[in-house]
């Protein structure tokens, strides 16, 4: 995926598949799981249009994930088996997402549950 111009961290595990190589960023230390997706290009409007996808440091994308482009996910976070991620998602530090479409289920890890 580097050679294609993907930019991945040290200790990244990518056993996904990441279409268009050149605009995946992902940090230290992510896992990228088996049969999951990693698509930077979205259909809007009758046109493909590419997006990057930024993921941070020691992030887990779980077995079968999808995120589409324009999806941002920070540190520490995590997205659940067969989640999809909508294009333009924003996950933010420490958040694990999950569902179809994903949706926040559980909170950062510094805030407090209800």
């Amino acid at each position: 995926f580097q050679l294609m111009g993907a930019k991945l961290g040290e200790n990244v595990y990518p056993a996904g598949v990441l279409l268009d190589p050149l605009f995946i960023e992902i940090g230290d230390f992510c896992v990228v799981g088996f049969k999951s997706l990693i698509c930077p290009h979205v259909h809007v409007g009758g046109v493909i249009t590419h997006l990057p996808i930024k993921i941070g440091r020691r992030v887990t994308i779980a077995v079968g994930a999808t995120i589409y482009g324009g999806t941002i996910i920070e540190d520490d976070a995590r997205v659940l088996p067969h989640a999809v991620v909508n294009p333009n998602t924003h996950i933010k530090k420490g958040e694990v997402w999950g569902g179809i479409p994903a949706r926040r289920i559980m909170p950062r890890h510094h805030e407090k549950s209800a």
